[in-house]
């Protein structure tokens, strides 16, 4: 691959992570603003959720979280594909340290970047070979059009609360999601 096609595709990754980042905002702002969570927002300390990838380290990612449960007294945890193992296994250390209500939702993105797949130097070549002889500015058309393609990736999205009075309710207010205990 050439310069111009690295650039492009890690601007591609960028825009896929800026989407990701915007849609897990929107989820978490969803939640807030339903009844039964409104009474948890604690001004001071604002809430975001928080992103887990493949390679976060799982005990520094217990610690924010708890340190987080502990101040809003709830938090969104959410991951993206490959992320997802990660994820469930800091909620599963988070939830044998303290008492959290867990809720989840399972939701698909569309995305141009695959991260299950690993590029290696074969696949990469075959990519390079497929752009060489294409000129920008040439009107040949016979060049073949070269589009992204899109992936449904799943993302899953773990709200932990901490317990108290209310949780029918909180079933209520978030129909889409799953209790767990």
């Amino acid at each position: 691959m050439n310069h111009s096609q690295q650039a492009v595709s890690k601007d591609i990754h960028l825009k896929d992570k800026e989407t990701y980042e915007v849609q897990s905002q929107l989820v978490y702002r969803e939640i807030l603003s339903s009844a039964s969570f409104n009474t948890f927002q604690n001004p001071e300390a604002p809430a975001s959720p928080i992103i887990i990838t493949k390679n976060d380290l799982i005990k520094r990612r217990v610690n924010q979280v708890i340190k987080q449960l502990e101040v809003n007294h709830q938090i969104l945890l959410t991951a993206k594909s490959n992320g997802i193992p990660k994820l469930i296994s800091i909620v599963e250390i988070v939830k044998t340290q303290t008492k959290a209500e867990q809720y989840n939702s399972m939701q698909r993105s569309k995305s141009y970047t695959n991260p299950n797949y690993n590029h290696n130097k074969s696949t990469l070549k075959q990519k390079s070979n497929i752009f060489e002889g294409l000129d920008a500015d040439s009107e040949d058309e016979d060049r073949p059009l070269h589009t992204h393609k899109t992936f449904q990736l799943p993302i899953l999205n773990i709200l932990l609360v901490e317990p108290q009075a209310g949780q029918p309710q909180r079933q209520k207010d978030l129909p889409r999601w799953t209790y767990q205990d």
